[in-house]
């Protein structure tokens, strides 16, 4: 008998254990032999058996003798020793191995060439091996008696590629889920890739985008921009931006597509406030030389009156003069209003006494063919506001009513308390339901005319927004009356009905009984108030108003030096003394409340009276660190300027 060549058998084990995977030499001849009685049993088809069967593919592990393992197996499992491995094959099983096992099976049953597998195993240690297993019959011609397995650790390259999966799982819901469309476009121009929301953007299907011409399915506008459907429904805007990739292989670019509907919805917003502010500035410098016209006008027309130079023609004409001012006064009030961006100055007011206060002048504003009536309820409607902007308020109300009246008709105008319940119309203000909120004063006014159409409600508030012909009216009449109703924590509410009227109801908050605010203020006393000799000093930069205004002055009865700036008045004898100033806010220099600062380090019980064109904010903020003075509001009349003085000089 021939003798084992043992240095071949030496070299043999040394190159077996030196291979860095791990193989397995196993006899598989008790497997086989089982295979076969299942065999001649009758089992012809052996996967569905043995799947039927779980505990039969177990067994069969059971029958696996190891015959041999090199120094890498013990690596990989973790193993001690090849004795500790031996007897342990079913152990590294795991229900994923016995699947990859059964399938073995079948290829040795079937007598295949060999037979390759990923498997999930396990260490000695419990860790989780991923192993590419190929097992071979160790001698061809022999068949499957005797098998080698090889395992190689692909347990790092199975992470990565989980890891792979899920990054690119991620990467996928985020693409999809996405609001901008995003595609891949080849270097043809034809669309290779799109999510959702580029469907949805360009209106059209996944299976028609895809292959598409982009350029075919975008709808350009211009720079860029195109025509999309938002994903509420509506047409929207949106923007492109692209950058190169690669697809397939192949170079395209990805390109995105952004809805910017809304953002260049706030950029019109945006600019629409900057022109607002910006006409909001130049209303109040126009208001403000407008007033100073206007008093010019209204002090020498006043002062003619008082003389007998003008005769009973010009006295006449003159009268006619001033509700034309009156008016002239309430549209440069709506400039300055419409400009002023502070909360009014809130005083308790009684309500019916703010709304016949300004009957007289409304009744000179509308034309004679309309009548113009008042229902005022008999209670104490307190509330807390300012009154000229309330009054404004009414103004506005009263014009807009006499505008829907071309043929003549009537225009009522009411008051009225509601502590309770619910009002349902068109509301604006403070939205367009409203629930009844205890302790509510209102007044309304009616009128019988044209009535609002319903394309117009919508936009009856929006500044600068009139249905009237071009030169007949400047669209502030509305958005300036609910700017003030909404500064008084009020609200309006509008019914009106084509041909037959409209009624527009103003509520505002009850000022409460017992609270800590000042007294409602009293009627002045009518007619003027003479003065009786005391010396005033004035300074007006406007020559025409600074002249009727000295005129007016000496009628009341005051003796009075009229200058054109600070400078001169600074510049007057230390030894005269005056018991009040009455001086514009806005002086070349040195300004109205600065030039009364050093005129009463001269003669400190001097009364200060300031007056301006501009807004009572305006003068407020100028003069907030003046000390008793008193301010005025160009243009005033002379009834209104001897009440002022009378109470400016009582306080001294």
């Amino acid at each position: 008998m021939t003798q084992p060549d043992q240095p071949a058998e030496i070299t043999f084990r040394g190159i077996f254990d030196s291979i860095p995977i791990s193989i397995w030499v196993e006899d598989f001849s008790a497997v086989v032999s089982a295979l076969d009685t299942l065999r001649d049993q009758g089992v012809v088809d052996l996967g569905s058996y043995l799947h039927d069967h779980p505990g039969e593919t177990e067994r069969l592990v059971q029958l696996i003798k190891v015959l041999d393992i090199n120094q890498a197996s013990l690596g990989l499992y973790g193993a001690t020793s090849k004795e500790e491995l031996f007897g342990s094959v079913d152990m590294l099983f795991t229900p994923q191995a016995l699947d990859a096992f059964r399938d073995e099976l079948v290829a040795v049953a079937e007598n295949r060439p060999g037979f390759t597998a990923e498997i999930e195993s396990r260490k000695f240690g419990g860790e989780r091996l991923d192993l590419l297993v190929s097992v071979v019959p160790a001698n061809p011609s022999s068949g499957w008696g005797q098998v080698l397995v090889t395992a190689t650790d692909i347990t790092e390259r199975k992470q990565t590629e989980a890891e792979l999966r899920e990054s690119r799982a991620s990467f996928a819901a985020i693409v999809d889920q996405n609001t901008d469309g995003i595609a891949v476009v080849d270097a043809g121009g034809f669309i290779r890739f799109a999510n959702p929301a580029a469907c949805s953007l360009l209106e059209t299907p996944l299976e028609r985008l895809v292959g598409s011409r982009f350029a075919e399915a975008a709808h350009y506008r211009v720079n860029d921009e195109l025509e999309v459907r938002r994903s509420n429904g509506a047409p929207g805007v949106a923007e492109l931006g692209s950058i190169e990739t690669t697809w397939d292989g192949q170079p395209a670019r990805l390109v995105v597509v952004r809805d910017v509907t809304e953002r260049k919805h706030l950029e019109r917003e945006l600019l629409q406030a900057q022109k607002m502010e910006a006409i909001g500035r130049l209303a109040g410098g126009v208001a403000h030389e407008f007033n100073n016209l206007l008093q010019a006008m209204l002090s020498t027309a006043e002062a003619r009156l008082g003389t007998d130079v003008v005769g009973r023609a010009g006295k006449a004409l003159l009268q006619e003069l001033e509700p034309l001012i009156q008016r002239g006064r309430s549209q440069t009030r709506q400039l300055l209003l419409f400009s002023r961006r502070e909360e009014p100055h809130l005083e308790p007011l009684e309500l019916n006494h703010v709304l016949r206060d300004n009957i007289a002048m409304l009744e000179r504003l509308v034309a004679e063919n309309i009548r113009l009536e008042l229902q005022l309820d008999g209670r104490n409607l307190r509330v807390r506001g300012d009154q000229g902007q309330l009054g404004q308020v009414l103004v506005n109300l009263v014009v807009n009513a006499a505008d829907a009246l071309p043929e003549g008709g009537g225009i009522t105008i009411r008051s009225g308390m509601r502590p309770n319940g619910t009002h349902s119309t068109e509301s604006a203000g403070q939205g367009q339901t409203r629930q009844e909120r205890p302790g509510q004063v209102w007044f309304e006014v009616e009128d019988n005319g044209t009535g609002i159409p319903e394309h117009v409600r919508d936009r009856m508030f929006e500044p600068f927004f009139t249905t009237k012909e071009r030169g007949l009216g400047t669209g502030l009449g509305l958005s300036v009356a609910l700017g003030i109703v909404s500064r008084h924590r009020g609200s309006i509410e509008v019914d009106s009905r084509e041909n037959l009227g409209t009624r527009v109801l103003v509520l505002l908050p009850e000022e409460q009984v017992g609270s800590n605010a000042a007294a409602v203020r009293q009627d002045p006393a009518p007619g003027f108030v003479p003065g009786c000799g005391e010396r005033v000093l004035l300074v007006e930069d406007e020559a025409a108003t600074r002249s009727g205004l000295h005129d007016v002055l000496e009628m009341l009865g005051y003796k009075t030096v009229a200058l054109g700036d600070a400078e001169q008045a600074l510049a007057l004898d230390p030894t005269l003394t005056f018991d009040l100033l009455i001086t514009d806010l806005m002086l070349p220099g040195l300004s109205g409340a600065a030039l009364a600062e050093r005129l009463r380090e001269r003669w400190p019980d001097l009364g200060v009276i300031v007056i301006s064109g501009y807004s009572e904010d305006r003068i407020a903020e100028m003069v907030q660190n003046l000390e008793s003075a008193y301010f005025m509001h160009k243009p005033f009349s002379m009834t209104e300027l001897s009440h002022e003085i009378r109470v400016a000089l009582n306080e001294k």
